[in-house]
């Protein structure tokens, strides 16, 4: 079985660290960091097994989606040797929006939680995997 390498773009990695300000936000910044770095294993798991989720060419050439615990998408494409992670959706954000095949291929998501001064735009310290270290 061949593997393949996980690049995140940087949207993808935007919307991981808008999704985790927006659960630490909540109250519960243990909880935002083990969903977070759930969702990258997630995503690290598409190097063995690229063709999972569902291949969406109705809303772009190429994208496929998959999902991490059914409330959150992984949007991505596979092209050679590489699996890129267009963008993490949480909750009913709007794929077909998020991804129009009339807009760039890293057209950027909507963030959860936009950062202010006010509402905790601080991330800590995200444990870095070997698909982060891949990033675009």
């Amino acid at each position: 079985m061949s593997t393949y390498t996980v690049v995140f773009t940087p949207e993808a990695q935007q919307q991981l660290q808008a999704l985790y300000r927006y659960i630490a936000l909540q109250g519960a910044p243990l909880t935002a960091q083990r969903y977070t770095d759930a969702i990258v294993s997630t995503c690290e798991r598409l190097a063995s097994f690229p063709m999972c989720g569902v291949a969406r060419e109705d809303i772009r050439p190429g994208l496929r989606l998959t999902h991490h615990k059914k409330r959150t998408i992984i949007a991505f494409t596979v092209n050679d040797k590489v699996v890129t992670i267009l963008g993490i959706l949480y909750g009913g954000q709007n794929i077909t929006a998020a991804f129009d095949s009339d807009e760039s291929a890293t057209k950027p998501v909507r963030d959860l939680a936009e950062p202010t001064p006010d509402n905790g735009s601080y991330l800590p310290p995200h444990k870095k995997s070997q698909a982060e270290d891949n990033l675009i």
